[in-house]
């Protein structure tokens, strides 16, 4: 894939080499003069163990490149990250100014670029919210790119920001709208434990139907069963989170995928909100509460240290 990374600070230039390292084709921008020539002779200018043996590597076989050109780092890209500084400013807001520039410069480098292909920009700086809508709307002005705009916030820690990148403890997905359902199946299905999206759907069986109906609108020929093994595969548990008559929102069902019967998905409540009524301040009352079933999934837990008594599962007492 032909990446970009727009900004080569702690961030991004462990982003930008790591990408480089599993094959990825990666352009680091940086306006920064100083910074950029200590780039180009081949030094990494932040100490992180690990990372200067790694840049080295690649940027000595040309997988990873570094300039000031925006608009030539981005002409061929597939993917845009922008890892630019927002620092806070004297009265506590975000100082937006060092991303809106970048992602101005991207807008503009689109423009030019005329052909009607797909980009995705990934956000990793840290950002009000709406920023990524605004920023999606100026580039669909100025460019007849099909445009995505999403956020990857940054999890490093200093001292093991290398191996946080390629060996991550887990993935968070945010919601998933259409065909890149499969993707999210897919990254989901790699083996990393404790990983998480989220699906607007009314109940947690919607929930599997509507990501099938997602998959479906990227035209795959992949068959219906397949699709639902993917699915059944991917997916351990289902959180459905409800708004109430009240304007609360609760967990009102967390459910369990157990497997496929035939070509049908199977699931099991495990936990389940009742709603008793309605207090005289016009609040939901209810009660959370087991349904009696013990998950598959909790003889996991206990391997993995989490031990949940049995009783939990009884549906005997309520939850809190």
């Amino acid at each position: 894939m032909d990446v970009t990374v727009i900004g080569c600070g702690y961030v991004g230039l462990v982003t930008a080499t790591c990408l480089a390292s599993i094959g990825h084709t990666v352009r680091g921008v940086e306006k920064d003069q100083k910074k950029l020539k200590t780039l180009q002779d081949g030094h990494c200018p932040i100490f992180e163990p690990g990372l200067q043996e790694l840049m080295q590597e690649n940027y000595a076989s040309g997988q990873l490149q570094f300039t000031d050109d925006v608009r030539s780092a981005v002409k061929d890209a597939e993917v845009v990250f922008l890892c630019v500084g927002t620092p806070p400013k004297a009265d506590g807001t975000v100082d937006m100014s060092y991303l809106e520039a970048a992602g101005k410069e991207v807008c503009d480098a689109l423009a030019e670029n005329n052909n009607d292909y797909m980009v995705t920009i990934i956000v990793k700086s840290t950002v009000p919210s709406g920023t990524n809508r605004k920023l999606y709307n100026c580039l669909k002005e100025q460019t007849r790119a099909h445009v995505a705009v999403v956020s990857n916030p940054e999890f490093l820690k200093e001292g093991t920001a290398v191996n946080d990148c390629l060996n991550p403890d887990r993935i968070v997905i945010g919601e998933v709208r259409s065909e890149e359902a499969l993707d999210m199946l897919q990254a989901m299905n790699t083996g990393h434990d404790g990983s998480l999206t989220t699906v607007h759907a009314n109940t947690p069986r919607d929930a599997l139907t509507r990501i099938e109906t997602m998959i479906a609108m990227g035209a795959t020929n992949l068959p219906e069963r397949a699709m639902r093994q993917q699915i059944s595969s991917a997916i351990n548990v289902v959180v459905q989170q409800t708004r109430l008559s009240d304007g609360s929102r609760r967990v009102t069902t967390i459910s369990e995928i157990t497997g496929m019967e035939g070509d049908i998905i199977t699931m099991q409540d495990v936990f389940i909100f009742e709603k008793t009524g309605l207090s005289p301040e016009g609040k939901v009352t209810g009660r959370f509460r087991a349904t009696g079933v013990r998950p598959k999934c909790w003889e996991r837990l206990k391997a993995a240290g989490i031990n949940l008594p049995p009783e939990m599962f009884s549906g005997s007492e309520e939850l809190r």
